[in-house]
């Protein structure tokens, strides 16, 4: 379902120093992409895809310039991350695959270890930030508990018991998951075997099947595979060593040991679908009393019992005693609000001033900044963009003032109102909330500190990586990963070593993924596996995808919606629908003119003349020199955004109701009516 928003960018501006003067690569450009759609943006080179592409993730040049614009992701500007920030983000929740594989990969060190690294190397920076931040909420929280009047003896209790059960479920969750991940590779390499088993090569079995029986050992787990209560598992293991021994192809014993492997796969498959224990619980319960006690084999039951004995000795207090300090805190967090209204109301006068006095606005910052963050609420879960983005914006906008005065007073005076308008809804509505309602945010509170506790425990071992590793290889449709796994960038062809990069990418689960030309370099064959890939994995992943291209006919069958860029500017945007059976922009006619077409023998429409030079932008619509249907109006004015429908828009003069009807070119209406009779047919076909 097409339906939360992953990504939003609103008015981006991002230009470039260069000796010769600013280039102005993009210029105001805003996109919306929905959760599980993937967004075409389609243009010549120049025209400020990839630019806006590297803004996402921060990786512009050095001379580049975010002149303006926002760039949200879950609601969070990236535009104001920090570096420690980014990494939390970049190749974890957005990834991206570049034109040339070989721009990702090291040619001289295997591709296993190339795609094992990332995995570790994140693994360790999510595990380092988790644990920081965990750490920077509980002394918050301890601040807020003191100043609700608990006693410090109660409050020190109450952390220390907290910090150590969360910990205690976090490691046991951990072990958990780690042996449930053996699990899962171990069912995935079953399934390898039976395939080798019965294939006529001279496949290593018994060196597979013995590395498969070593793997077994990291599944007992006294959560998941227990070696007192699953025996069976255990006699399997022994039956399958016994037979690997005596192994000969196309014996009995062939077929003795692809029933005891189907039996291990069936039993790991039901264990990985039966009914989690609640490790949130048990680490109280384990703490404080041990867990010999427990019977496991009513899971619900005795999750219900670990609720109980935490809720009766120390989650109901402790919760009361967090909606208190919640707050005394948003009281605290208010009466400091009002404060620095008082100076953020001054700072919009000074800002506003014909010429900043730089030395005032520097003083300036300094004092509001430090007011606001003293207003910020400690136990809040998110603070606004409004906050979160004041001391960034406002110092930038000082650094630009001299080169670009009109830019950095219209960003200083934006985010001071949008501060301002902030903080007076703040004050005007203030805080109303009921005990219940204070329970519930309490609660909040312990859930984030749980993730987070969770995040810091969680390790990924080099034998994690690798299976994940050799799964992704076959997810992307790389033969005999085992062994590919140990070779070199220099032993894939090119379509295969752009699989290679799709798996880096995905490896992470990331919820976006950008593909910056992934096709442009392949012949057309391959072209199309790639393109059937990143479908592929979009569906199952259910990620939502950025397709850059400068050939149109690339993203027909892979795109929800289209944006079609020219000169830093999107001119049209639409659905998929929109773009090729309605397109209403001169610069969309001509790209599908140019699209070759098997159809028709008539030659392609090359678009005459080059995109304008952006260090002097043209005054009107950036097309209109190359436009055969320029107006005199398109040499003046720039044309805004006309609407055609609910998912489609234009910028272009030929919308305004003024304007002479002037049709779409004759070859690309007959090439719409040939796709339109294909999609027809295949309909059919498929009926």
């Amino acid at each position: 379902m097409l339906n939360a928003k992953e990504l939003e960018i609103r008015n981006l501006i991002v230009s470039f120093r260069t000796n010769k003067g600013l280039v102005h690569a993009v210029r105001g450009i805003n996109l919306t992409l929905e959760k599980g759609e993937t967004l075409a943006i389609v243009g010549e080179s120049g025209s400020g895809k990839s630019v806006s592409a590297k803004a996402i993730l921060g990786i512009e040049a050095p001379n580049a310039i975010i002149e303006d614009g926002e760039i949200l992701y879950h609601g969070q500007n990236l535009l104001t991350f920090s570096e420690e920030e980014f990494n939390r983000i970049r190749g974890n929740k957005i990834t991206m695959v570049f034109q040339d594989p070989m721009s990702s990969l090291d040619p001289i060190v295997k591709i296993g270890v190339q795609m094992t690294e990332a995995s570790i190397l994140n693994g360790k920076t999510n595990q380092r930030l988790a644990r920081k931040e965990l750490n920077d909420n509980l002394k918050n929280l301890t601040k807020a508990l003191l100043a609700a009047g608990i006693t410090a003896d109660k409050v020190k209790s109450e952390i220390a018991t907290f910090k150590k059960f969360i910990a205690t479920g976090s490691k046991l969750l951990t072990a958990y998951n780690n042996a449930c991940e053996y699990a899962d590779s171990i069912v995935f390499d079953i399934k390898q075997i039976l395939i080798d088993l019965h294939d006529e090569a001279n496949n290593p079995i018994q060196e597979e099947i013995k590395n498969l029986l070593k793997k077994t050992e990291q599944v007992y787990n006294p959560y998941f595979v227990n070696e007192n209560t699953c025996k069976c598992f255990g006699e399997t293991r022994e039956n399958l060593l016994t037979l690997c021994n005596e192994y000969k192809a196309k014996s009995d014993s062939a077929e003795k040991i692809a029933a005891l492997l189907e039996k291990m796969s069936h039993f790991l498959e039901d264990k990985l679908g039966e009914e989690k224990p609640n490790f949130f619980t048990l680490g109280y319960y384990v703490m404080s009393r041990g867990s010999d006690d427990l019977d496991w084999s009513n899971v619900a039951s005795t999750n219900k019992t670990t609720r109980e004995v935490l809720d009766k000795e120390f989650m109901i207090a402790f919760r009361d005693d967090i909606a208190a300090a919640i707050k005394e805190e948003r009281d605290r967090s208010i009466r400091a609000t009002a404060e620095a209204f008082k100076e953020a109301d001054k700072a919009k006068k000074l800002f506003s001033a014909e010429e900043w006095d730089i030395a005032a606005c520097k003083a300036e910052i300094k004092k509001l900044c430090a007011l606001v963050d003293n207003a910020k609420n400690r136990l809040a879960l998110s603070i606004d963009r409004a906050i979160y983005t004041l001391r960034n914006t406002l110092t930038t906008s000082l650094e630009h003032y001299k080169a670009t005065p009109s830019y950095a007073k219209k960003n200083a005076q934006n985010a001071l109102n949008e501060l301002c308008d902030l903080y007076n809804h703040i004050l005007e509505v203030g805080v109303q909330e009921d005990l219940k309602e204070l329970g519930a945010a309490a609660i909040a509170i312990i859930d984030n500190y749980k993730e987070l506790s969770n995040d810091a425990a969680y390790h990924v071992t080099k034998q994690m990586a690798y299976d994940k590793a050799i799964q992704i290889m076959e997810e992307v449709g790389i033969r005999d990963p085992r062994k590919r796994f140990n070779q070199y960038p220099f032993e894939f062809s090119g379509g295969m070593r752009q699989r290679i990069v799709i798996a880096i990418a995905i490896a992470a689960n990331p919820d976006l993924l950008i593909c910056d030309e992934p096709t442009t370099a392949l012949d057309v064959t391959i072209q199309a596996q790639i393109l059937e890939l990143i479908n592929k994995l979009k569906k199952k992943r259910n990620m939502s995808v950025i397709f850059i291209t400068h050939d149109l006919g690339v993203v027909a069958n892979v795109a929800d919606k289209i944006a079609v860029m020219y000169a830093g500017k999107v001119v049209e945007k639409g659905t998929a629908e929109d773009i090729f059976y309605s397109p209403a922009h001169p610069y969309t006619w001509a790209l599908l003119a140019s699209m070759p077409d098997l159809d028709t023998k008539d030659s392609l429409e090359a678009i005459p003349g080059t995109p304008p030079n952006m260090i002097y932008p043209p005054k009107g619509d950036a097309f209109a020199a190359r436009n055969q249907y320029a107006m005199e109006i398109d040499f003046e004015r720039e044309p805004p955004m006309f609407q055609i429908s609910e998912t489609h828009c234009a910028a272009t003069w030929l919308l305004h109701p003024n304007a002479p009807k002037i049709e779409m070119p004759e070859s690309v209406s007959a090439r719409i009516k040939r796709m339109k009779e294909r999609e027809e047919e295949k309909k059919n076909a498929e009926q």
